[in-house]
């Protein structure tokens, strides 16, 4: 299991990558098709070659494909700008993530839902980043859980 400084590190370096902090080579193309945690951007955008391994591994390659084209740039605020009072701290919270996001490693995902509180945490097997395409189902039932338990 990594240590919360290795996945701390692994977040700061994909938010150097997505913000243009440094350039992404061969090797980090290569490390995106192993089990890596790695973000591959080109200016504000995922590299379109490598989205469908990086972001959307389990939904079928021609749906990730459409994804890649459409994808809206990133923000820089987006990765910069303050958030203020993080709003888990006074509302209850559930969480859903993939266990093979390439983007955040599990562990961080893991310890983002621990910290806040999770009602409830579902852990989805090799999921993506994009669970709620490619686990609808799944994603939704957590949604009704707390709708259910909001009205309590």
């Amino acid at each position: 299991m990594k240590s919360f400084k290795s996945i701390a590190l692994a977040i700061a370096a994909a938010t150097a990558t997505a913000t243009g902090a440094f350039a992404v080579d061969a090797s980090a193309a290569d490390a995106a098709r192993q089990d890596t945690t790695v973000i591959l951007v080109h200016g504000a955008f995922a590299e379109q070659d490598a989205f469908w391994q990086q972001f959307a591994s389990d939904v079928p390659e021609a749906d990730a494909a459409v994804m890649a084209s459409t994808q809206r740039p990133v923000a820089k605020a987006a990765l910069t700008e303050a958030s203020g009072q993080p709003r888990w701290k006074d509302v209850p919270s559930w969480f859903v993530y993939g266990d093979a996001d390439r983007n955040i490693p599990a562990e961080a995902l893991q310890y983002m839902a621990d910290r806040a509180g999770s009602q409830g945490t579902v852990v989805v097997p090799g999921a993506s980043h994009v669970v709620m395409t490619s686990q609808p189902q799944k994603v939704a039932a957590l949604i009704d859980q707390a709708a259910q338990a909001a009205t309590r």
